[in-house]
This record gives C-alpha cells, sequence and structure tokens, in this order.
C-alpha cells in the first residue's frame, strides 16, 4: 500500500514532499527498484522533525498502535480505513490526538 499511497500523492498533491516509504521487508527492495525512495525505520520516522504527517497503510489491527505511536512523537497522522478496530481504539486514539 505504500507505494499506491506514494503514487496518489505525488501525482495528485504536489504540495506535498514525501520524504519516503516504510514498508515490511519484503517491500522494501521492490520500492527502491521502483525509484521510490524509502525509510528504513518506523524510529527513523518517529525521530526526523522534519517529517510532519504519517500516512498509516497497515493491516487494520496495527493502525491504533501505529497511530497512537506517531502522535505521541508529535506527527500527524492520516489512516486508512477502518481507522481502528472498534470505537474503543478509536476514542483512544482520539485521546492521544488532543
Amino acid at each position: 500500500m505504500g507505494e499506491w499511497h506514494y503514487h496518489q500523492i505525488t501525482d495528485q498533491i504536489p504540495e506535498i514532499q514525501i520524504k519516503g516509504v516504510y514498508d515490511i521487508p519484503e517491500r522494501m527492495e521492490q520500492l527502491r527498484a521502483a525509484g521510490i525512495p524509502t525509510i528504513d525505520s518506523l524510529d527513523a520516522i518517529l525521530k526526523d522533525p522534519s517529517i510532519e504527517l504519517v500516512t498509516i497503510a497497515t493491516p487494520n489491527n496495527f493502525h491504533a498502535p501505529l497511530a497512537n505511536t506517531c502522535l505521541e512523537a508529535g506527527k500527524n497522522v492520516v489512516c486508512e480505513k477502518p481507522v481502528t478496530m472498534n470505537a474503543a481504539e478509536l476514542s483512544d486514539v482520539i485521546a492521544t490526538a488532543q
């Protein structure tokens, strides 16, 4: 999904500068081969002050914990739907964002 989001954003929203895509190890080499910039770890994303926004496009059960982690690091988050697996997780993510 990282590659799909990369192309959607670069093709449709040129004002957004994408720093890179982080994906599962099996996809990272494919992304690099396709000329898509990559970031080596979630930690690198969280520590980079120039990264202001993170798009989460993982399997649904990872959305809430990743969103909370990114929000706690001061990042803005866009998450694929469903945002979370249930209302309780969503309430937690909203509380973290606030």
